[in-house]
Parts: structure tokens; C-alpha cells; sequence
């Protein structure tokens, strides 16, 4: 039996703090991750300063990921499986399948205001992956996301809602680059967000192909 100063001393203990799922932490440091290879880029970005920046010991980082180019790789999936799930949900939101293009663009560009970070990474980034495997699937991910715009292009044209010459994919791929390639040059301090110029291009493309600005 435990005598008084036993538990005396025990009572005095501090408590240990519980340790973090595996899985809170392995978000933490890819959030970390996320901002450093943004601003510095994957190939100037190394392990120990991933490690460092998220107050691991190298070894510790290796237990979460195997190395720095799967860490690169998980990062971009989970931006891609958040960005299909976003556009999805903003496109269910209307049954007009001009005004789902519309949505499609609004939220992804809404995005890119909101994530630079995310976006600056992804932006340079499906060439750093140098495995196979690894490439692809993030490769099939980015294809599935232009391909919920490009399907949806095919359903206006197919209500005949925009010109029948059109072409889904190359309307698609146009309006993602041009999207995409705002904020190089946008100045956030200018009075215009991406999204402002993004809508701006989608009325520029749908009058092209046949659609009025919409009130």
C-alpha cells in the first residue's frame, strides 16, 4: 500500500501531456511543409529544414513520412482531393449547367485567394515528383479535377446552351491556365482579387461561345 508521502509526490507530479494522433501531427507537419516548399521551392527545401520548422528531430519526420518527395506527394493530394470536393459541392448548388461552370470557377479561384500558399506549391510542383508511382497519381488526381469542368462544358453544349463547335477540352484547359496564371501578375493590393478577374474571363469565354452576361 502506498504510504501517504508516495502519493504525496505523485499528486505533486506534473501530468504528461497526451500524445497527438499520428495523424494530427502527420497534417501539422504537412502544413509546415506546404508553407516552406511555397516559399523556397521542393528542390530548395530540405528535410532538416521541414524538420526544424515543425520542432521534430529528423528521425521523427522520417516516422511520419518516408521521405521528402512522398511528403511533397501527400501535400498535393490533399489539395487536390480538396479542391474536387469543393468545386463538386459549390457546382450542386445550381441546376443550371452554365451557371455550374460559372461555380466551378468562382470557388476554385475563391480558392486561390484564400490558400496562396497552396497554390504557389502546386504550381510548381507535379514536375518535382521524380517516382513513377508517385507521379501519376497525383497526375490522375489534377486530370479528374479538370475533367469535372470539361464534362460540365460538355453538358451546356450538349443543352445547347454554347456553340456545338466548341471544344470541351480546349475551352477547359484555356480557362484553368488563364485562372491559374492571375496571381503572377495580379497585385493583391490593386483593388482586384483572383476571383474578380477569374469571373471577368468566364464572361469573356461564354459570350465567345455563345452565352449574355447573366444578371
Amino acid at each position: 500500500m502506498a504510504t501517504d508521502q508516495t502519493k504525496a509526490k505523485a499528486a505533486a507530479r506534473p501530468a504528461r501531456a497526451p500524445r497527438a494522433p499520428r495523424g494530427s501531427r502527420r497534417d501539422a507537419i504537412a502544413d509546415v511543409a506546404m508553407g516552406l516548399f511555397a516559399r523556397n521551392g521542393f528542390d530548395r527545401t530540405s528535410i532538416r529544414d521541414i524538420a526544424a520548422a515543425a520542432g521534430l528531430t529528423k528521425p521523427a519526420l522520417y516516422y511520419h513520412f518516408q521521405d521528402k518527395e512522398a511528403l511533397y506527394e501527400h501535400v498535393l493530394v490533399e489539395r487536390m482531393n480538396k479542391l474536387i470536393n469543393s468545386v463538386r459541392t459549390a457546382m450542386a448548388a445550381s441546376d443550371d449547367p452554365v451557371e455550374k461552370i460559372r461555380a466551378f470557377l468562382r470557388d476554385h479561384s475563391s480558392r486561390i485567394d484564400r490558400e496562396r500558399d497552396q497554390w504557389l506549391m502546386s504550381r510548381q510542383g507535379f514536375q518535382s515528383i521524380s517516382d513513377p508511382e508517385r507521379r501519376r497519381r497525383v497526375t490522375e488526381l489534377r486530370d479528374r479535377f479538370e475533367r469535372i469542368l470539361r464534362d460540365q462544358i460538355e453538358t451546356a453544349v450538349e443543352a445547347g446552351l454554347l456553340d456545338r463547335s466548341a471544344d470541351s477540352a480546349l475551352v477547359a484547359r484555356m480557362l484553368l491556365s488563364s485562372v491559374n496564371d492571375i496571381p503572377r501578375w495580379l497585385n493583391p493590393d490593386g483593388g482586384l482579387n483572383t476571383r474578380d478577374v477569374a469571373l471577368t474571363y468566364v464572361d469573356i469565354a461564354l459570350r465567345g461561345l455563345g452565352i449574355g452576361r447573366q444578371p
